[in-house]
């Protein structure tokens, strides 16, 4: 019995001294504790400062922990709390029994851009960028090798969050496996009066280059994409118009030899339909 106590107790060192060592944690602490049989796992929660903005971070560790099947970064849509994934879909509880551990970034009102343009409104500034979200959050564990075994990397969104996926899958497709993308939008000039990219990019008219051919225009980069991708969009949807998940899956033509499976049904934009495909998401990544 004492040396499981010590065994345990230098487990949750360890913990706690990678979080330290790669200078994310902030006010650290454990959420829960899961009790099995074998070595012992935590749910971890802490805090990433981007600029003055207190950015919240979890961790859920695999629930099948002789099955490591790599990290899974999910991502909210715009203004919607990140643990929806966890309390109002199965994705986070399937992932961990399958030997995934959950990353979750709590991004607020993040429209996933590269970097903060000069027209973006004040408050929206505050919010992070998808450059920090992969510099300062997801290296760290990535660059760790403890968690990621044979770079099995793979991000997951939904509404805003699942265009956060393709971007990142788009700039970093060395380094993630494969991504998912429910109820997206991918090309800024597809909506010239959406309000989002006005006040972040600034208006169209304007600064038409940052809408049409930037580096946050999915489908004029599509040139670069390399990964597998699942992408599902609701015929129902009246938030974010289905035209865009059809003209991403469109775009691949150009790139037959990437694995991709689109799926559409009469879904709406709610967590019933980001519950039913993130977890065909899941099962699209089971296949790779």
């Amino acid at each position: 019995m004492r040396v499981l106590i010590v065994l345990f107790s230098f487990f949750v060192l360890g913990i706690l001294a990678f979080f330290l060592i790669s200078g994310n944690t902030q006010d650290g602490k454990q959420l829960n504790t899961s009790i099995e049989k074998g070595p012992k796992f935590y749910d971890t929660t802490y805090s990433q400062f981007y600029g003055k903005t207190k950015v919240q971070v979890f961790f859920l560790t695999s629930k099948k922990h002789t099955k490591n099947r790599g990290l899974i970064l999910l991502l909210p849509g715009w203004n919607l709390p990140v643990l929806d994934w966890k309390f109002k879909t199965k994705v986070c509880q399937r992932a961990t029994e399958l030997g995934y551990h959950v990353l979750l970034v709590d991004m607020g009102k993040s429209v996933y851009l590269d970097s903060v343009y000069n027209t973006c409104r004040a408050d929206y500034a505050t919010y992070p960028t998808r450059t920090w979200l992969w510099d300062s959050v997801l290296s760290p564990y990535k660059n760790t090798g403890f968690f990621i075994p044979e770079s099995r990397t793979f991000v997951l969104g939904l509404s805003t969050g699942a265009r956060g996926a393709a971007l990142l899958g788009l700039e970093h497709g060395s380094e993630i496996k494969a991504v998912g993308c429910l109820s997206g939008d991918y090309a800024p000039n597809l909506d010239t009066t959406d309000l989002l990219f006005k006040n972040t990019l600034g208006p169209y008219w304007k600064y038409p280059y940052r809408w049409v051919s930037g580096s946050n225009n999915i489908l004029q980069n599509i040139s670069k994409w390399t990964i597998p991708v699942y992408m599902s969009h609701g015929l129902q949807d009246k938030m974010v118009s289905v035209q865009n998940s059809i003209a991403f899956k469109d775009s691949l033509v150009f790139r037959p030899a990437i694995k991709a499976k689109f799926d559409i049904d009469l879904g709406q934009h709610d967590y019933q339909f980001w519950n039913d495909h993130g977890l065909k998401a899941l099962a699209f990544f089971e296949t790779l």
